[in-house]
């Protein structure tokens, strides 16, 4: 299975509507996030399906790489959430694909990576808005059981 990681794009300081969960992504973060697009063609990502977390800047963030990449509809999965831990999130992984993405929040998607591949949380490199990272795993996604094959960020998706 290959799994990619991917944080959401930039995303407003504050909602006009209150609350963190309604938070749009930025014009700038849109547009990087549409730039950045070209590095992951380059790195010929192709997936079967991607998951989002509910909350709003993760769908979004979904939305623009469905659009511009030509990717499956976007799927909500609540363990995206931020209330959710690393370890649920890797539980619902199994028998969704064998290429899939998904879309989170920090520090759950950079925990996602550490346990992936270290069997723990810490030790991950920095995850900022629009970073994408590749894992992959010989089977079902398991805590440990991942190599790193890539990480970048949304800049150097761009320059890539």
């Amino acid at each position: 299975m290959i799994l990619y990681v991917i944080r959401h794009g930039r995303a407003e300081a504050a909602s006009s509507q209150g609350g963190d969960s309604n938070r749009h992504l930025t014009q700038q973060g849109r547009e990087l996030l549409k730039r950045s697009t070209a590095g992951l063609v380059r790195h010929r990502v192709e997936i079967d399906r991607i998951f989002s977390s509910p909350i709003l800047r993760a769908r979004e963030t979904a939305e623009v790489y469905a659009q511009e990449l030509g990717w499956p509809e976007p799927e909500l999965l609540d363990a995206l959430s931020m209330a959710r831990s690393a370890e649920d999130i890797l539980a619902e992984l199994p028998g969704k694909g064998d290429r899939i993405a998904i879309v989170g929040h920090m520090p759950t998607v950079g925990e996602v990576v550490g346990l992936a591949v270290m069997a723990q949380r810490s030790g991950v490199q920095p995850f900022g808005t629009g970073t994408v990272a590749k894992v992959e795993f010989s089977g079902e996604p398991r805590i440990g059981s991942g190599t790193l094959c890539w990480q970048y960020s949304c800049e150097q998706l761009i320059g890539d």
